[in-house]
């Protein structure tokens, strides 16, 4: 499967996985946003970013950077109030994993898989 292919597999899980859970989603027509869905979260529309994550470390990974239209491959960070969540799809664990946009600031971002412990007491 190619990154396009890749890309569009993650968009229709995650479209999915909001439908099901019963929220309204639009699509913006045409290329160029910098957004892949609208959520409709009560009074609040919602920009998401879907990416396409993948496991490095103990990690769920994914690039947090936004391709420059017209500039072939060049990347650049995503700006203040183009996305509102950064939506990821890792096919390897099967799960989603969503984080606020403002709190990206890298341009790969992800969470770590490991177990965390709930019981930890101070000696």
């Amino acid at each position: 499967m190619n990154k396009y292919e890749l890309g569009n597999r993650s968009e229709g899980v995650v479209l999915c996985a909001y439908l099901a859970a019963g929220f309204n989603v639009s699509i913006p027509f045409g290329t160029g946003a910098s957004y892949d869905l609208v959520v409709e979260a009560g009074a609040r529309m919602l920009k998401i970013q879907v990416k396409t994550a993948w496991v490095s470390g103990g990690c769920v990974c994914y690039k947090s950077q936004r391709r420059q239209p017209g500039h072939g491959l060049t990347r650049r960070a995503y700006r203040s109030g183009e996305a509102d969540y950064f939506v990821a799809f890792c096919p390897e664990t099967g799960q989603i994993y969503a984080a606020p946009a403002e709190t990206i600031t890298a341009s790969k971002a992800g969470c770590d898989l490991s177990p965390r412990r709930t019981d930890r007491r101070s000696s």
